[in-house]
C-alpha cells in the first residue's frame, strides 16, 4: 500500500531465549527471508534488503521516500 523502493524487515534473530539459539536457528533466520519471498510475490518493484543484526544500512537522498 505504500509502494516503498526499499523495505527491510527489522527485529528478526535477536530475541530468543538464552541457551535456545543453537535449537532454534530456523526460526532466527528465516523470517526475513520468508518476508523477502512474499513481498517479491505480492509487490515486485520493491527491493528487500535483509541486514543482519546489528548491520545498518545509509540511504542516499535519491533512494530515500
Amino acid at each position: 500500500m505504500l509502494s516503498p523502493r526499499i523495505a527491510v524487515p527489522i527485529h528478526w534473530g535477536t530475541l530468543h531465549p538464552i541457551g535456545m539459539k543453537r535449537f532454534m536457528s530456523r526460526q532466527l533466520v528465516e523470517p526475513p527471508r520468508k518476508f523477502a519471498r512474499e513481498a517479491a510475490r505480492r509487490a515486485p518493484d520493491v527491493e528487500v534488503r535483509i541486514l543482519e543484526p546489528g548491520e545498518s544500512l545509509r540511504l542516499g537522498a535519491d533512494q530515500a521516500g
